[in-house]
């Protein structure tokens, strides 16, 4: 199965988000063989045919800061999102152009501000 190479980009940009001592230390990167393989518990991806979309990330306790990350408004095949237990500030407003988010999950952080 092949995950499409926007998503993969996105996939590694968030990466480079995450704090050193984060669930994700030492993983390396994310490629397209690793939809539903190595990232399991983090990367869930749909697959039909040849081809797989990104459906959910679980980004909690990644040592997240300030903003949500730009890269996840690529992933528009996702439908949940978990970003439990980080150190976000800020919620943007792109993340209402993510028709599928049905789930999202935000405790545990620093929000401030209004939510629009």
């Amino acid at each position: 199965m092949c995950l499409y190479s926007f998503a993969v980009n996105a996939i590694n940009a968030l990466f480079g988000h995450f704090s050193r001592t984060s669930k994700l230390d030492g993983a390396g990167e994310f490629s397209t063989s690793d939809c539903n393989n190595r990232f399991t518990n983090l990367v869930h991806c749909d697959c039909y045919n040849a081809s797989c979309t990104v459906t959910a990330l679980d980004l909690s306790s990644t040592g997240l800061k300030g903003e949500i990350p730009k890269e996840i408004g690529k992933l528009t095949s996702l439908a949940a999102l978990y970003l439990d237990d980080n150190k976000l500030r800020k919620i943007p407003s792109w993340l209402q152009n993510l028709s599928m988010l049905s789930i999202i999950s935000l405790s545990g952080n620093n929000f401030d501000g209004p939510i629009l």
